[in-house]
Formats: structure tokens, C-alpha cells, sequence
């Protein structure tokens, strides 16, 4: 007698467990599965909530998909998310048209709407941000208000603030701040490979570059450094021709047959002391 009731206990036991873990809803369209999930729903929608609290606090957003524990629990009446990943999107609440996908992923999201966030951690600390794409671990965690950014990479972005920013390599940007910049390299640097910036329309390589193909340019400078000036640079426009030359317009007055050329510092620095000639061609003399 006593081996029957303990086994009849330990029946009723797992049938216990058995229906409280698979127990669910679908109706109106609803479908939710999970202890707590879609607690709060009133007149929301096309709702597909899987996990333990998921969309538990969901009154009437509709078209949403929120699995895994906790994800999209605070979401009231944001529409159109899909939230994967234990604590996924856990504070948005009238936040739409979402993405989130991983453990973390957007989970301090509110309002902001048309994020894309994939990775564990991605996008962490977003809150109002919108328009943003995130993918990768931890990529545009301490973005908060940022709208716009593209960030692609294990901590792309890690401490990025801006918007309008672009950063693809694993930790590229880890540190920018600003807006409207591109990071492309492999590492965290204040110096990537590729660097860019979208207000000025400028791009920098930190490396050598070779084109196999024609190029074709409007204008053209060379910078290099000043050889006895950290604090200068030495910047020149240059032209195409078939051989290397740095040329110096001036004018001159022969008296008793000569004269004497004082070139400029930044001339010298370039051309060297021992590599000038002068060359006679009338109105201008050409210093070469």
C-alpha cells in the first residue's frame, strides 16, 4: 500500500509539472505557451508568445513574436517585434517593428522602433534609438539614443554614443563617440585601416594601397609630414607626368649676370638641398 501511494504521488507529481510547463493559450488569434506568457492581454492580436513571462505585460499590441523567457515582458502596445532570447527586448513597450535576436539582445529598449539587434548583448542599452543594425556579440551595447548606426562585429561599437556611424570588424569603434564616422579593421583602434567620415565626405587609409585598375581623379595633394616639426605638415597639390619632380614657381632679376634664389623651408624639406636646379624659361623661372 505504501509503494502505491508513493508512486501514485510521484504520478501526480509529474502531471503537475507536465501541465503547468506545457500549458498554454490560443484563441483570437493568440497563441501563447509558457507560465505568465501574454498575462496581460486585452484586444492585442496575431500575438505568438513562447516562454516562461513572455509578453506578460502585452495589453494591446498585436503581430508580435517574443520567445524565450521573459522577452518582450514589458511590451504593452508595440506592434510588429520579434523577440528571441531570454530577456530579449524585455523593456520595450510601445517600441515597433523590432528585431532582436539573442540572450539580452535590445533589452533596454522602450520606445525606440525599426532596430535590428542580433547577438547576445547587442544593443544593450538602447533605449529611444531607432533605424539602428547591430549583429554581434555585444556590437552597439552603449548605444542609447543613437539613431542610424551600422555596426557589424563582435563589440563593433561597443562604447559608441553617435549616430550615423558605420564600424564593421570585431571591436571596430570601440571607443568613437562622435557622429558620422567609418571604422573598418580587426581590432579597437583609434586608427583603423579604412576611416571615414560621412560629414566631410572624406576617407583616410592608415596602410599602403595598390590599385590594379585606372584611377581617375578631379584634383589631387600629397600631405606628409614636416621632417623638423612634429606640429607641421607639409601638403602639396600635384600633376601627372613621366617622372618624380617637385616644381617651384618664381621670378628673378639678373644683375651683373647673376642672381641668388632663396627657396622656401617647405620647398627644401621636399626636394632636397642637394636635388634643385634651376631651369630658365623666361616669365616664370621654374625652380625644379
Amino acid at each position: 500500500m505504501k509503494t502505491t501511494r508513493i508512486m501514485a504521488f510521484l504520478l501526480f507529481t509529474l502531471l503537475a509539472y507536465t501541465v503547468s510547463a506545457f500549458a498554454g493559450f490560443e484563441g483570437g488569434s493568440n497563441t501563447f505557451y509558457g507560465q505568465g506568457a501574454g498575462d496581460s492581454t486585452t484586444t492585442g492580436f496575431a500575438n505568438t508568445y513562447l516562454g516562461v513571462d513572455a509578453g506578460k505585460e502585452n495589453t494591446t499590441g498585436s503581430n508580435n513574436t517574443f520567445v524565450g523567457e521573459a522577452s518582450g515582458y514589458n511590451n504593452t502596445t508595440g506592434e510588429e517585434n520579434v523577440f528571441l532570447g531570454m530577456d530579449a527586448g524585455v523593456n520595450n513597450t510601445t517600441g515597433d517593428q523590432n528585431t532582436f535576436l539573442g540572450s539580452n539582445a535590445g533589452a533596454g529598449n522602450t520606445t525606440g522602433y525599426a532596430n535590428t539587434y542580433i547577438g547576445d548583448l547587442a544593443g544593450f542599452k538602447n533605449t529611444v534609438g531607432r533605424n539602428n543594425a547591430f549583429v554581434g556579440y555585444g556590437a552597439g551595447f552603449s548605444n542609447i539614443t543613437g539613431i542610424n548606426n551600422t555596426f557589424i562585429g563582435k563589440f563593433a561599437g561597443r562604447n559608441s554614443t553617435g549616430s550615423a556611424n558605420v564600424f564593421i570588424g570585431a571591436s571596430a569603434g570601440y571607443s568613437e563617440k562622435k557622429s558620422n564616422k567609418l571604422y573598418i579593421d580587426n581590432f579597437s583602434t583609434s586608427a583603423p585601416l579604412i576611416y571615414g567620415d560621412f560629414a566631410t565626405n572624406s576617407l583616410k587609409f592608415n596602410g599602403k594601397v595598390t590599385i590594379t585598375g585606372s584611377l581617375t581623379k578631379g584634383s589631387g595633394s600629397f600631405v606628409q609630414p614636416h621632417p623638423t616639426d612634429p606640429n607641421k605638415e607639409v601638403v602639396y597639390a600635384f600633376f601627372e607626368g613621366p617622372e618624380h619632380a617637385v616644381f617651384l614657381r618664381g621670378k628673378a632679376r639678373l644683375v651683373d649676370g647673376k642672381t641668388t634664389i632663396e627657396t622656401p623651408e617647405y620647398f627644401r624639406v621636399v626636394a632636397g638641398d642637394d636635388e634643385q636646379a634651376v631651369r630658365e624659361c623666361g616669365i616664370p623661372i621654374f625652380f625644379i
